[in-house]
Order: structure tokens, then sequence, then C-alpha cells
């Protein structure tokens, strides 16, 4: 069942976020077609400055939008009317719930990689700056970027399930939106201070902890070990959230 949820959230919300991809990869066609031509006619220049403004926006803004868009589809197809199609359907909430996951961190990334290659479509990157950036890579401790890369995607994670239990908590009210961002506010912080608590736990065995942080005499032993300690409290966190929205929504529904 879950090969058929995801199946059909693809097909869904794809239908809303390719046209914006689409749209920026013609922008970016467009501003470097338009900047080439404006080098030999100075007629052109304000507008080619309008549409490289306009461009940054875009490449900024679209994991925003992309993001903004999954939360809404969220919303709008367990909370809202189509809610009462959702429920009724043979599957757990975990399945659901889960199936929206993977295909919001699967499209979250495709916007990213949108974005990025959105600067290299409209804007000429010399050659320099792109061997620079491949030499400090070379440089830099392959298990190290592992653990970062699994950390931004744990983040990704963390941040759509910290809105999906706020908006299951939120629906039990009258005012829904209103109390979904309350619970979200709320349950930030309370990461960010059990995060912080956490982090701290190590101090108590250690009297050196502290001087991980300091980048002058940590090794990248140590630097993996503290990651891979954050990765640990990040999977928790994420673990609690999920468990949280999905028994939310199993025991209680305030449907539109």
């Amino acid at each position: 069942m879950l090969k058929k949820l995801l199946k059909y959230e693809f097909k869904v919300s794809a239908k809303q976020i390719l046209p914006i991809f689409l749209i920026s990869l013609i922008l970016s066609f467009a501003n470097r077609i338009i900047s080439y031509i404006a080098e030999n006619i100075s007629v052109l220049e304000i507008p080619s400055t309008l549409i490289k403004v306009f461009t940054v926006l875009v490449i900024i803004g679209l994991p925003i939008v992309t993001f903004a868009i999954l939360i809404m589809r969220f919303y709008s197809n367990l909370i809202k009317d189509e809610g009462y199609l959702t429920h009724t359907l043979p599957v757990k909430k975990s399945s659901i719930v889960l199936s929206k996951l993977i295909v919001s961190c699967v499209l979250m990334f495709l916007a990213i990689i949108v974005s990025i290659g959105t600067i290299f479509i409209g804007f000429e990157i010399k050659n320099e700056i792109i061997k620079e950036i491949f030499d400090l890579l070379k440089e830099v401790d392959l298990l190290f970027m592992i653990l970062i890369s699994i950390s931004l995607i744990g983040s990704l994670i963390m941040y759509f399930l910290v809105i999906y239990a706020s908006i299951a908590l939120g629906q039990k009210h009258n005012n829904k939106i209103i109390y979904s961002v309350i619970y979200g506010v709320v349950l930030y912080n309370i990461n960010q201070i059990l995060s912080t608590v956490f982090m701290l736990i190590p101090r108590l065995f250690s009297k050196n902890y502290f001087e991980i942080f300091d980048d002058e005499t940590a090794s990248i032993a140590q630097v993996n070990g503290l990651l891979i300690y954050a990765l640990g409290i990040s999977i928790i966190f994420i673990i609690g959230y999920f468990v949280l929205t999905t028994k939310t929504l199993e025991k209680k529904l305030n449907l539109d």
C-alpha cells in the first residue's frame, strides 16, 4: 500500500511543483541569453538587470516556495475536505504520513538541485571558481562530508515532521491554523532546549568536551564523533515527532 500511496503522492505533488521548476529553468536560459545580447546592445542593459534580479530571487525563493506548497499539500489532504477521503483509506496513518514525508524530501532536494542548476545556467561561472570548489572538497575528510550530508537530510526530515506534528495537534481546535502555528513555536523551542541539554550531557564525562568546538585544537575524529552524537539525537527527535503526528491523527480528527 505504501508503494501506491507514494505513486499517487508523487503524481499529485509533481503537478503543482514541476511547472515551477520548468519556469525557473526557462528564466535562467532567458537571463543568460539576454545578458549576452545586452553586452552588445546597451538599450537592453536595464531589462537585463531586472531579469538578473528576478532570477536571483527565484533561486532563493524556489526551495522556500516548494516547502510551502508541500506543507499546504499535507494540510489540505489530511485536515481539509480531502481529509474525509484520505482517512477512509484502508491504510495506517503512519503509511500516509511516511508517504508524504518521502515525497516532500525528494521534491525538496529536486528544488535545491534546480536552484543550483539555475545558477550555472543563468550566470557565467568561471572555471577557476569551479576548480577551487572541487579542490576544496578533495581536502575535506570523506566521513565528515558523509556525516554532514546525512545531518542535512536529517534536519530537513525533522523540520517537516515538526510542522506535521504541529498541524496534527492544531487540527484538534476550532481555529486550526492559529493553533498549528502556536504548537509549531512551542515544539520548535522545546526541540532547541532539549537539543542543547543533550549536547551538554557529554560534558559530564569529559572536562575537555568544549575543546571540540575549537577549530584550532579539535581533531577530525573528535568532530566526526560529535556529528555522530548529534545525528543520534536528531534520529530520536525524528522518531518522536513521527509517532506524535501519527498517534494524534489516529486518536482525534477535527476535519473542516
